[in-house]
């Protein structure tokens, strides 16, 4: 709540993003994970 960041919300995008809050966990703290998780949603599809 501190961060202004929806509990629910939080922990739901830190399941759907497991493998990449595997390999960076720094970048997915409840401060910083909407930048990570807008890198992640802008990546090109792997064809």
């Amino acid at each position: 709540m501190l961060c202004g960041v929806n509990s629910f919300d939080y922990l739901v995008e830190l399941q759907r993003h497991a493998k990449e809050l595997g390999a960076r966990p720094a970048e997915w703290m409840p401060w910083n994970y909407r930048e990570a998780l807008a890198r992640t949603v802008n990546l090109p599809d792997p064809a």
